[in-house]
């Protein structure tokens, strides 16, 4: 038997496990976790027209992803441990206040 250590699946559209486990790729994805071994699953929805749902109806090992580019691919080959410090290495933008947000549109 061949071990897998990711499912990667590229789709026109999310495919999650865990909330269709009737269907066959989610009855197939859970004998193999119990019979072989754990794997990650990852559907890459490369048109973009859904929204990401990790943690929302996915399983903990399932990462579902809405578009496509090669930092995600590189991303997802990346260890658990480096995604986690590459997500907090992200330096978003303070919130602006609503007042603040209202002086720039009247700039523009």
């Amino acid at each position: 038997r061949e071990s897998l250590d990711y499912l990667v699946l590229l789709s026109d559209g999310l495919v999650s496990p865990a909330k269709s486990p009737e269907h066959a790729l989610g009855r197939w994805l859970r004998a193999y976790r119990a019979s072989v071994q754990p794997c990650r699953y990852v559907c890459i929805d490369v048109l973009g027209l859904g929204g990401a749902s990790l943690g929302e109806g996915s399983g903990p090992d399932d990462v579902l992803i809405a578009g496509y580019s090669e930092a995600a691919l590189r991303y997802l080959a990346s260890e658990p441990g480096s995604q986690l410090e590459e997500i907090e290495a992200v330096d978003l933008p303070l919130p602006s206040k609503p007042e603040e947000k209202e002086e720039a549109e009247k700039r523009a």
